[in-house]
């Protein structure tokens, strides 16, 4: 190609774009609230996701680069994966930190957004995830687990449940 024709070209090139790429945008996370004893998968949703797109029209080469990283506070997600230009896909590892985390997003480029609050990390989601045989009762109160029973009426007679194996109405007191 000559240099005018190169010239053209990349002249259109940039016209046809209505702004150059951005840094990426991350807007939230599903499931925004995860236990901390299990790797989760995640969606990772927002905007300007770009790809890296390099074009050689000398040689007449086009190189894609779509390897997207993203982190919780210091702590790398696994597997991130782009789906399209709003939205990637990741595992949380599991082992992080109780409590709120930031999430900071890079594109291929090396640009990098955060969202403040992205993810909650618990100890429990319900009160399954509680069940300990040597303490019974234990229940899930604000994503952690409480050993016996806090002022529950699991049966709905008036009485607070007390702590035993079974649960309900063993020593029930007022």
């Amino acid at each position: 190609l000559s240099s005018r024709t190169t010239l053209l070209l990349v002249a259109y090139l940039i016209a046809a774009c209505d702004r150059l790429p951005g840094p990426p945008r991350p807007e939230s996370m599903e499931p925004n609230l995860v236990k901390r004893d299990e790797a989760t998968p995640v969606t990772i949703r927002g905007t300007e996701f770009w790809l890296d797109v390099y074009a050689d029209f000398v040689e007449g080469n086009i190189d894609v680069k779509d390897q997207f990283s993203a982190r919780l506070g210091d702590t790398d997600l696994l597997e991130v994966e782009y789906v399209d230009f709003h939205t990637l896909t990741a595992v949380v590892p599991e082992g992080l930190d109780l409590g709120e985390h930031v999430l900071t997003v890079q594109n291929p480029d090396g640009q990098t957004g955060s969202l403040e609050k992205a993810l909650t990390v618990v100890e429990c989601v319900a009160d399954v995830d509680c069940v300990d045989p040597c303490r019974p009762n234990n229940e899930c109160l604000d994503g952690n687990c409480v050993v016996g029973s806090v002022e529950k009426d699991s049966d709905s007679d008036g009485l607070i449940d007390g702590l035993c194996v079974g649960g309900t109405d063993c020593n029930d007191s007022n």
